[in-house]
């Protein structure tokens, strides 16, 4: 941003948007360290359901002024100079939408391609919006389309893992949330991407179809060797019957005696995983594979990346959230240089 191009930068105070799918999240920081968070289950889907952002200019609006109040009481002289956002909140489902930047991309590249604007509705600082990323023809046909792909968000957490150290120039990230999806990042930037509807189609299957009275109605914090080997069933069933198929069999394993909701809804989760990870065994097969997720997420896909052969290694929450910040800050710094 314009006005902090003459200010330290590790003291520059700001307030920082993760815009999901379905999460909202705002941080607010001095420098890179986070002093406050608040979120809200709201995101692109409901402006995508509502025909409007209503919905997402209220949340974020309540979730800036809350983690602004909790910032002024750790250090009464905070105030935020700018907001910093990335995600599907620069789509055209979220604030205002920032065309992608094509691969090969770093920091460097979203910050020339960030757009910095002021909505009222939302805040009356400025806010600059930071692009995601689009991999493979710059105009996809029908025959190329599997070539094609983008993100937002996604981008900026891999490459913020370069920033802490948690990956060295080279390699492979899942980030598991609503979508899953593979990020291939080479000599510090981002190459390549492939994205599956992994997470919501879990969400969905799970609270939304048949299968919701089959199963628990949310995964256990920490996996057992006995869900454990549900969702390897459910790898397997997928793996011989198709995708369709195994998730019905969700339903009928009720037949099965003690069988319980917990079981079914790792089996069901090793279905959807099986589905995701069959086309992408080329790029994992024998890779180092960072897991950026939740844990009992991470901890199945660690499982499933493990049998084929890969060495997959799963971040912290905290680690994630530092990488992510600390992309966001960085990008703003080198835009603010432009």
């Amino acid at each position: 941003m314009s006005k902090q191009q003459h200010v330290d930068a590790t003291t520059v105070d700001r307030l920082i948007i993760d815009g999901g799918t379905t999460t909202t999240r705002v941080w607010a920081v001095r420098g890179t360290e986070v002093l406050a968070e608040t979120r809200a289950t709201v995101g692109a889907r409901d402006t995508a359901r509502d025909g409007s952002p209503q919905a997402l200019h209220r949340a974020v609006e309540g979730l800036l002024e809350q983690a602004s109040s909790t910032a002024r009481l750790i250090h009464a002289d905070w105030r935020a100079e700018g907001i910093v956002a990335a995600g599907m909140i620069t789509s055209p489902l979220g604030l205002a939408e920032v065309p992608h930047v094509p691969a090969p991309a770093d920091l460097r590249a979203l910050a020339n391609g960030a757009r910095e604007l002021t909505i009222a509705q939302v805040s009356p600082l400025p806010i600059l919006l930071l692009p995601g990323v689009r991999c493979g023809p710059a105009v996809p046909t029908l025959d190329d389309i599997a070539d094609f792909d983008v993100m937002r968000g996604e981008e900026a957490v891999c490459l913020g893992m370069l920033e802490v150290g948690a990956l060295s120039g080279s390699g492979i990230a899942l980030s598991l949330g609503s979508h899953w999806k593979l990020v291939e990042i080479l000599d510090g930037t981002i190459t390549a991407c492939s994205t599956t509807m992994g997470g919501e189609v879990l969400h969905v299957l799970r609270t939304q179809t048949v299968l919701s009275a089959s199963v628990d109605s949310e995964l256990p914090d920490t996996l057992s060797p006995q869900d454990i080997r549900m969702l390897q069933r459910g790898l397997l069933a997928c793996e011989n019957f198709g995708v369709l198929r195994a998730a019905f069999m969700t339903r009928l394993m009720e037949r099965v005696p003690g069988s319980n909701g917990r079981e079914r809804l790792l089996f069901l989760l090793g279905v959807v995983i099986g589905s995701t990870i069959t086309p992408w065994t080329k790029q994992l097969a024998g890779s180092r594979v960072l897991l950026l997720g939740a844990r009992p997420i991470c901890q199945a896909w660690h499982f499933a990346l493990t049998a084929m052969g890969a060495a997959p290694v799963s971040i912290e929450p905290e680690t994630v959230t530092a990488a992510y910040v600390g992309a966001l800050v960085q990008a703003a710094n080198l835009a603010a240089q432009e």
